[in-house]
């Protein structure tokens, strides 16, 4: 599995985790395109690795073809033009077959008629097996587990013992350059994955679902020394996917993915007590009857109501459906690429003691005072209302809230599992920010940038102008030829501050937007840092939750073995780590059902990266979450920050890779600030847990 990226029913996004999310916009020049893969017969497998549950290869029986059927109607009848769509499938006539080389050719094909500037929308479809194999040797470091996940087209071959690979396999590597070559272009790309990776479960253990489940993962070893290849002639090996990095104007991404690391996808023959049966996949299905239901939801809302029929048929006891980007694209239209007008919702749910809990809090941005309004479902409009409540007490990952009401005053009936969307927002923390002029400095510049900054609290509640007179935690410093960002190490901000510098803006700046939205820019970026901190030491004031350990140790490359590296509140001063050495993290988790991690790196000049984010099962033995090498860069400090939650079985992962969006916080615009102080009233048990790692890295 990916140490930046998730398992493949997620990892085929791997390069926006290394890289960071890049927004595009909607222009009336812009161009859809879609590229959808179904893989429904293996010849040169054995007859059981076929996704259909008949014998023959025939699209009334075969999953993933009809799966492509489905999935090509939606898009007509969303805009989409016919000669934009690329349809490789087995089972589906006038088609090309979904080979290695045909798929690669197609996404090559589509990134060429793609506009750079344009920002096109590209949506991108799998349905198949996915499987593991060992990871090549140049991915090794990027591996915490030491496997490569693998989407298998129509011409993969058995099991190579000696070279322990599928041939013609593609690797979740491959797909990540696959798509990045499309975002390079400016397009905005959307892919849903029908497939997993994990070992095969057999209907036996599904008999509750009532009609045959047959699951969309492969142990490719059970294919070693097979005599099944001779079914046909053995299919030219093609050469691996040249690497592509993401560029920094590359376009958005979300991603849909049936699974998570452990699970695999299930298809059936459906709908139920329907004539029109049809082997599909149970996460296609969901998606596009979800769409048909109701066409103008959100991303959002479409993820939340798969979620919902899994529920409703059981299926969320073995599989729950992944979100990428979820958090950055809530609020937008599904197949729209603006960022939109963010609606921002979370659950609500009752806790055993009847008390109301949101599943956000300070790592949400959530502070004491924030108004939510309360819906029965995700997807209820805004005429189904039930109340208003207040958050009263704040956590790290979720907050209390009371005095529930409608617009008559009454207390209505909140269900047991309800949304809250976001009214009236008080931050968790406010950025105390003053300016003061260097001896030479400009008076209009130093004027120019006091307005800028009055213009930014005004719109940016986490951001809040003082004068120089008061506390402050970032002070301004103008030079005669540039800005200066002093952090104040006080305790309010110390750990966030301390081993760390703002690039300093040189000046004069061309123009007024430019110069705001570059002061903006680098505080925002000091603010979440600040807020991570704040998060960790609230948390660390409750006892850590039982059960599950975290495991970091250092391979360094003057020291013939690994060691034990301790966490952040266990040292005085930051031990210093050379380009070379390297960071293993694990996970044992002897108690929950599911763990949901996620891990961020701040780096020295406070710019934060997703390392790693996903969902464990129970397991006694370790369970490794990342492996990173020390890179050459600037001297500083730099941290790693563990986020462990409970995790809820048929509920999304509860991840935190949005705080790397430069745009996280910015749906929290509203009038005057308020400062907030940290909540100590922590009444209601919270299952989470932050681990905050640090070292000195040299430039060398």
């Amino acid at each position: 599995m990916q140490a930046h990226a998730l398992a493949f029913c997620r990892a085929v996004s791997l390069a926006h985790l290394l890289i960071g999310i890049a927004w595009a916009s909607t222009t009336a020049a812009q161009d859809r395109h879609a590229i959808l893969v179904g893989v429904s017969g293996y010849p040169y497998l054995s007859e059981d690795a076929r996704l259909n549950i008949g014998s023959d290869l025939d699209p009334t029986k075969d999953g993933p073809a009809n799966d492509v059927l489905t999935m090509k109607t939606t898009l007509l009848q969303r805009g989409f033009a016919n000669d934009n769509i690329v349809v490789l499938a087995d089972g589906v006539s006038d088609t090309p077959l979904p080979t290695r080389a045909n798929i690669i050719s197609a996404f090559e094909a589509t990134a060429d008629k793609l506009v750079a500037g344009q920002d096109d929308y590209v949506f991108v479809f799998f349905a198949g097996h996915g499987s593991q194999q060992p990871a090549r040797s140049r991915h090794m470091e990027s591996e915490p587990d030491l496997l490569d996940e693998t989407f298998l087209p129509y011409d993969v071959q058995p099991w190579d013992t000696e070279a322990e690979l599928m041939p013609n396999a593609l690797l979740d590597d491959e797909i990540g350059s696959l798509l990045a070559g499309l975002r390079n272009k400016g397009a905005f790309v959307w892919m849903v994955a029908d497939t997993c990776h994990s070992a095969t479960i057999t209907r036996s253990n599904l008999v509750h679902l009532g009609e045959e489940v047959k699951f969309r993962s492969w142990d490719m070893r059970s294919n070693a020394g097979s005599s099944a290849h001779s079914m046909a002639t053995s299919p030219v090996k093609v050469a691996p996917v040249d690497p592509v990095a993401l560029e920094e104007t590359a376009g958005g991404f979300v991603g849909f993915f049936a699974a998570q690391a452990h699970q695999s996808a299930p298809q059936a023959r459906l709908p139920k007590n329907s004539e029109d049966q049809k082997t599909r996949g149970w996460f296609s299905y969901a998606f596009n009857m979800a769409l048909s239901e109701q066409p103008d939801l959100t991303y959002g809302q479409l993820s939340q109501r798969i979620l919902d029929l899994y529920n409703a048929e059981y299926i969320s006891r073995f599989v729950t459906p992944y979100y990428e980007n979820i958090d950055q694209f809530q609020g937008v239209a599904a197949f729209a690429n603006t960022s939109g007008n963010r609606q921002m919702q979370w659950q609500v749910r009752k806790d055993f003691d009847g008390n109301l809990m949101l599943a956000a809090g300070l790592l949400h941005g959530i502070g004491t005072g924030t108004k939510l309004a309360v819906f029965p479902t995700a997807t209820a409009g805004e005429d189904e209302v039930l109340g208003l409540v207040d958050v009263t007490h704040v956590k790290a990952t979720e907050a209390k809230v009371e005095h529930v009401h409608d617009h008559k005053g009454d207390q209505p009936r909140i269900p047991a599992r309800a949304w809250a969307r976001l009214v009236e927002h008080e931050p968790a923390l406010s950025l105390r920010v003053s300016l003061e002029s260097a001896s030479g400095a400009s008076v209009p510049e130093t004027n120019e940038i006091a307005e800028s900054l009055r213009e930014t609290a005004s719109a940016q509640r986490t951001i809040r102008f003082v004068g120089n007179d008061q506390a402050s935690d970032v002070r301004l410093v103008l030079h005669r030829d540039h800005l200066e960002f002093r952090l104040d190490p006080t305790d309010r901000i110390g750990h966030a501050a301390q081993g760390k510098a703002v690039p300093p803006l040189a000046t004069p700046f061309p123009d007024q937007p430019e110069l705001q939205q570059a002061i903006e820019d680098r505080l925002m970026k000091v603010y979440k840092s600040s807020l991570l901190m704040k998060a960790a030491d609230v948390i660390s004031e409750d006892p850590a939750i039982g059960g599950v350990e975290l495991h970091m140790s250092l391979c360094a490359n003057a020291r013939p073995s690994c060691v034990d590296y301790p966490e952040r509140a266990q040292i005085t001063q930051p031990p210093s780590l050379s380009p070379g050495d390297r960071l293993q993290l694990s996970v044992v988790n002897t108690k929950f059902e599911l763990i949901d991690y996620t891990v961020l790196h701040i780096d020295t000049d406070f710019a934060i990266a997703a390392v790693s984010q996903g969902r464990l099962t129970k397991d006694d033995d370790p369970q490794r979450i990342m492996q990173d090498k020390i890179t050459p860069g600037q001297s500083g400090t730099q941290q790693l920050i563990v986020i462990l939650v409970e995790g809820r079985p048929g509920e999304e992962l509860s991840g935190f890779s949005f705080f790397q969006d430069p745009k996280t916080y910015l749906w929290a615009r509203d009038t005057a600030p308020t400062m907030r102080g940290r909540t100590l009233e922590l009444e209601v048990a919270e299952r989470a847990q932050i681990a905050v790692y640090h070292w000195w890295s040299s430039e060398n």
